[in-house]
């Protein structure tokens, strides 16, 4: 078959082979705690609770007879019930290793209560097919403009080289393989939509979009690229103009279909607080966007992007030659760039809690597919000289993140208190973090929009 003689098909899936072992060999699901631990138990926690306990609102959770060992997170609602803390666009994509868990348990004759081990088996897998589907969409994409080899070591470094690997072997049920995928998809279906606008195309682009922001809200920034896409100049702004008032039905058919993910989300709300729209956050975490923390979350050694994924500063330098290159998505890609990045580094957590690296950008690493591409696409114009050692130390860098990854989930790296020094002391050991020299974030200072760390440190 053809496909079987494409490289950069055969790229992932040697990705899906190596991440699976992975996966298995760890066996993380055979934990006491399994898998659906910390955040995910907000994300998860919809999905046991309306099919298995029935109970939505979680007055089961009342009952002192009954001992959940904190498998449901929740928050207590202004009415005094129980409410789950994130939107449920996450139990969306669980559902169907949810369904595969709860038939296995039942099979096997596991308890059917959503956490026993058949679950927890499934649910580790999650990340992994979603990033593996979204390596798919993003090579279609590139395809386009691209050659083989050069899509073919974009995926690599997407799929090895940065903390996606990471966020689809050790916590692949967070919501970041997830996103990516949702984000890939939205890239290739602005580009389908574009050459023919189909009502089959702007459907799937409505709930596409839809979902994407429904698991994190902020994710509305997506909505960008197709907007903002083929508009480069004055006269391709006339042209998008036209565009967009020739097939306005479709754009309704995309709004009405954006809208459709969030309907049980609002009658959620509605059945628990009352309300149709409700923060679930509480008064303690909010976004501080006249103090934004744009150098930590880049530059710093406690999560900054650069730093941990190095390999994304190379996709950074795509973006300055991207215009020339393919102009369709200089606008698109620049301006999602620049808001989120001062979106994310806005949020009083700006460091993300307890993660490897700054997790908060793994999505955006769709988009940077193409400045990537662009760079990579030079470097196999280069000398071979030149081009086999540029290679190489790209090669190097994949190696480094998976080393980096082995040092996080072995406890070499602390989960939210890096600085330099403990970076430093820990470059190549796989053991140990070093108390005395990590910095413990102050978490109220946070909150109130403080300063409590410096990029420098």
């Amino acid at each position: 078959m053809k496909l079987f003689r494409s490289l950069s098909a055969m790229t992932i899936l040697g990705i899906a082979v190596i991440c699976a072992w992975i996966i298995l060999n760890r066996g993380l699901y055979q934990r006491e705690q399994g898998v659906v631990i910390h955040d995910i138990n907000y994300y998860y926690g919809y999905l046991p609770a309306t099919f298995i306990e029935h109970d939505p609102a979680l007055h089961f959770l009342d009952d002192t007879t009954r001992n959940f060992a904190g498998r449901y997170w929740h928050l207590d609602a202004p009415n005094g019930g129980h409410i789950f803390k994130m939107s449920m666009g996450m139990s969306y994509l669980y559902s169907p290793f949810f369904l595969a868990g709860h038939i296995a348990a039942i099979i096997k004759g596991n308890p059917t209560d959503g956490f026993s081990r058949p679950y927890q088996f499934f649910m580790s897998l999650s990340g992994w097919f979603y990033m593996l589907l979204g390596l798919w969409f993003l090579r279609k994409v590139l395809l386009n403009f691209f050659s083989e080899k050069v899509t073919a070591l974009t995926l690599v470094i997407l799929g090895m080289g940065t903390n996606l690997f990471f966020y689809s072997v050790q916590e692949g049920p967070m919501t970041h393989a997830p996103n990516f995928f949702l984000f890939s998809l939205i890239l290739f279906l602005t580009i389908k939509w574009h050459q023919e606008a189909t009502w089959f195309q702007s459907i799937a682009l409505g709930l596409a979009l839809g979902l994407a922001t429904l698991i994190r809200p902020t994710n509305i920034l997506i909505a960008l690229v197709p907007f903002l896409y083929n508009v480069y100049s004055i006269h391709s702004v006339r042209g998008k103009w036209q565009w967009m008032l020739n097939y306005y039905t479709k754009l309704i058919a995309i709004a009405i279909c954006f809208i459709l993910p969030w309907i049980p989300q609002f009658l959620y709300w509605k059945l628990i607080t009352g309300h149709w729209l409700y923060y679930s956050y509480g008064t303690d975490e909010n976004f501080f966007f006249l103090q934004p923390r744009i150098l930590e979350t880049l530059f710093s050694f406690r999560k900054g992007l650069f730093i941990y994924t190095p390999l994304m500063f190379v996709a950074f330098l795509g973006l300055f030659i991207m215009r020339k290159r393919l102009p369709a998505f200089s606008s698109a890609i620049w301006v999602f760039t620049l808001l989120n990045i001062y979106v994310i580094s806005s949020w009083w957590c700006w460091w993300y809690g307890g993660s490897f690296g700054m997790r908060a950008y793994i999505e955006m690493f769709a988009l940077w597919s193409i400045p990537l591409a662009i760079i990579l696409e030079q470097i196999f114009k280069m000398k071979p000289i030149i081009k086999l050692g540029a290679v190489g130390i790209l090669i190097l860098l994949v190696l480094f993140n998976i080393f980096q990854s082995i040092q996080y989930w072995r406890g070499a790296m602390h989960w939210d208190s890096m600085n330099y020094k403990v970076y430093k002391a820990q470059l190549f050991k796989l053991r140990g973090t070093p108390e005395d020299l990590i910095s413990t974030p102050d978490y109220q200072k946070a909150m109130k929009g403080e300063k409590e760390y410096y990029w420098t440190e």
